[in-house]
């Protein structure tokens, strides 16, 4: 329940039933109500449903007499778009941070984009818009968004990291108060190296999947992207830690082939 007159569940299967209380309450009695908006359940005339196999706002009013009731019911499920090109969107609230090349999204390095917190940067966002449109302003609170990362990572040639569990961002990372546009937006930030200590080489292999929900239930597909990059930090040593030494840097859709043994040999 949302306030006193808007109900919201998430899109999947079944209905939402509205029922209406009548005094005396029976089946007899309703023969005096009329119904508007929902679909009949069949011998229960005090019942009206609303399906949740589809995102809408439906309006079920019940009339008795002179007397109206109305409830608003909102279907709720997101559409989703992660973005790794151009900049963060102007109605996002959150930071990236300090020393990564501010609101630009991509692949960033400290020798093409003058980064300081480490070799490489991948930079994300995810805008989140929720339907059915309007539910920004009745659903403010209740949203999440979710992540899980698949990852192995190598330096100077051997395995020194790898898991298969959540990587939820944190708060600040994340702006869930829908906007006017009904879009809530999420950014991350996955590294190669903070500190620029890199014993020798340096690899990373990530795939991720981005996910929303409300009060712990799934309002969204699953949506995949992926970070890789290589380092090799033997190359053009007098200019440590600036030099151009970034041999795989992207970011982007979809899975890679996360690889499992390392691109460059022990040193």
């Amino acid at each position: 329940m949302i306030g006193a007159d808007n109900w919201a569940a998430v899109k999947g299967a079944g209905d939402v039933i509205v029922e209406v209380t009548l005094t005396p309450n029976t089946d007899d009695a309703a023969k005096a109500i009329t119904w508007a908006g929902g679909n009949e359940v069949v011998g229960k005339p005090r019942q009206r449903k609303v399906s949740k196999g589809t995102s809408a706002h439906t309006e079920v009013t019940v009339t008795c007499g002179s007397t109206s009731e109305t409830v608003h019911l909102w279907i709720l499920w997101s559409s989703v778009q992660i973005r790794t090109t151009n900049s963060k969107s102007t109605g996002n609230n959150t930071n990236f941070n300090a020393g990564t090349g501010g609101d630009k999204l991509g692949v960033l390095t400290d020798e093409d984009e003058n980064i300081t917190i480490a070799e490489v940067v991948g930079k994300m966002e995810g805008v989140f818009t929720l339907t059915p449109t309007g539910v920004f302003q009745v659903i403010k609170s209740g949203w999440d968004i979710k992540r899980w990362i698949i990852f192995r990572d190598y330096s100077n040639g051997s395995l020194s990291n790898s898991g298969n569990r959540s990587d939820d961002s944190h708060n600040a990372d994340e702006d869930l108060i829908p906007d006017n546009d009904n879009n809530i937006y999420v950014i991350d930030e996955p590294t190669l190296r903070i500190g620029f200590n890199v014993n020798h080489t340096k690899e990373t292999y990530n795939n991720f999947t981005e996910w929303l929900e409300w009060n712990n239930n799934k309002a969204s597909d699953d949506n995949i992207w992926y970070f890789q990059s290589r380092v090799d930090d033997d190359l053009d040593i007098a200019n440590k830690p600036n030099n151009d030494d970034t041999e795989l840097k992207e970011i982007g859709l979809g899975n890679i082939v996360i690889p499992n043994s390392a691109h460059y040999s022990t040193r």
